[in-house]
Parts: structure tokens; sequence; C-alpha cells
């Protein structure tokens, strides 16, 4: 109708393109804080659950004298981590759950409750927590008891 007119031409996977970036763009950044805050959690229960068994050396080397075996350490700071792993992971999986809810609109094809993102992420922690145990637990299970009570 109008020669003067530009005519521009965009075919239909550049508009949907051009409308999913803005939401692209926040999923990712959402993803990167999500995989840093991931790090920064593994790191830290790995952290809190060494220096909690190497605190307790005095006791495991007393129960070592005591004919504790080392295989009996092992179990006894494992299933110390557990409990602890255990609670936190139910009262972090209570605050997640409330929390997605703020998240919905962010969501796609996973919903607010997804279990399966739930039970990865609690399967996740536990073998970090257990591994942050395991460690320091095997550590502690062959130190010689006289030379663990001498170094206090």
């Amino acid at each position: 109708l109008d020669p003067e007119l530009a005519v521009t031409a965009q075919s239909l996977e550049g508009r949907v393109q051009a409308t999913l970036s803005e939401r692209r763009l926040v999923i990712g950044l959402l993803g990167t804080f999500a995989a840093t805050a991931l790090l920064l959690v593994t790191l830290g229960v790995y952290g809190l659950l060494s220096f909690a068994v190497a605190d307790r050396t005095r006791e495991l080397a007393v129960r070592a004298a005591l004919g504790l075996s080392g295989g009996g350490t092992v179990r006894l700071v494992l299933a110390g981590a557990s409990g602890v792993t255990l609670a936190g992971l139910a009262g972090g999986t209570a605050v997640a759950m409330a929390s997605s809810r703020l998240l919905r609109s962010l969501l796609v094809e996973v919903g607010p409750g997804d279990p399966v993102s739930y039970l990865g992420a609690a399967a996740l922690m536990l073998v970090v927590a257990l591994v942050g145990a395991l460690v320091p637990a095997i550590r502690a299970a062959h130190l010689d008891p006289v030379e663990a009570l001498r170094k206090d």
C-alpha cells in the first residue's frame, strides 16, 4: 500500500525465540544460582560433619581403648551423622516445599511439589553427608587410642 514503508519479515521460529529469550535468561540465572547454592551447601555439610567427627577424636579414642573395633567406630560415626542429616533433610524439605509456591510461575513441566526433584536433592545431600562423615570416621578408626589421647 505504501512503497516507502519498511517491511520487516520474521519467521515464526524467530518470533518464538524472541518471546522466550527473557524467560530463558531468568531460568538460566536461577539455574546458575541454584548450582552455586548446591555447591556451597555441599561444601558446608561436608566441612561441618568432618569437623564434628574430628572434634570427637578423644571420645572415639576412649571407646577404642575400651574395645570398640574400627568398624564399630565407623558405624557409630555414620549413625550419628545420619540422624543429624535426616533431621536437616526433613526441615529443609518442609521449607523448600513452602517456598516453592513462590516460584510456581517460573517452573516449566515441573510442579512445586515434584517428588523426583525433592528425592534427588535429598539423596545428594545424604550422600554428601555420609561421605563427609565417612572420611574422618575411617581416619578415626585407624587412630592409635594412646596417641589420640596424648594429643589432648
